[in-house]
């Protein structure tokens, strides 16, 4: 059982740092799509179409990363943490019995 109980907090831990790794990008991501944005007025496009892209399309997708991110925050990460104890309490039971 102990291999188990390993297996099981090596898989929370992985998901928790691929989540963490993932949210990263997500913000790496959103800092480069908001660099292209403002590329678009930098090359000389109308003000209105890289205004109204930015407005319309940039802000809103910002605002859904950001939700995503916090969600990871506010529930992914700590509901894995906590299984991630609760893991860890249950494997050093099962070390004490044998």
């Amino acid at each position: 059982m102990n291999q188990n109980y390993e297996h099981q907090l090596q898989a929370l831990e992985n998901l928790l740092s691929f989540l963490n790794q993932f949210k990263e990008d997500l913000n790496t991501r959103m800092s480069l799509y908001n660099d292209q944005v403002r590329g678009l007025r930098e090359v000389g496009l109308e003000a209105y179409i890289s205004d109204n892209y930015d407005q319309n399309f940039c802000i809103p997708t910002n605002q859904k990363l950001w939700q995503i991110m916090e969600s990871f925050e506010q529930r992914d990460f700590p509901y894995i943490k906590e299984n991630i104890e609760i893991v860890r309490e249950a494997w050093e039971r099962s070390q004490k019995n044998y």
